[in-house]
């Protein structure tokens, strides 16, 4: 399994980002990548990738960890979205994963549904 794209709304640096993982021939890139200096969000790229491919519950366990929070600062909501090849070959399990994270009283929160395609990965 691959993933086409990465969404991120609200999310440290990137207010509305799309990163489309696909080649000219609209099949997932089997390489891809990240460069820039330092503070341009490489990083926070790779941290809401984990944090979209986690259950709810380890993406909470994550969000809690002492490294800065991932909403922007002058926002109270952010949106991770992972959108996968559709390899699960599941006709009843959405490719697309889904996480919002909430702040609140200082500390970020993590809303989301487990989705039956986490069980494959």
């Amino acid at each position: 399994m691959f993933i086409r794209k990465v969404v991120l709304t609200n999310i440290r640096g990137f207010e509305a980002f799309t990163l489309d993982l696909c080649g000219d021939n609209d099949a997932p890139r089997m390489r891809t990548l990240v460069l820039g200096r330092n503070g341009t969000n490489k990083t926070t790229l790779l941290r809401s990738i984990g944090l979209g491919l986690s259950d709810p519950s380890g993406a909470s366990a994550l969000v809690e960890l002492p490294i800065g929070g991932l909403v922007r600062r002058e926002k109270n909501k952010g949106s991770i979205v992972v959108v996968l090849d559709g390899g699960s070959g599941r006709p009843d399990v959405d490719d697309t994963l889904r996480l919002t994270l909430t702040r609140r009283n200082e500390r970020e929160h993590v809303e989301g549904e487990p989705n039956a395609l986490l069980d494959d990965l």
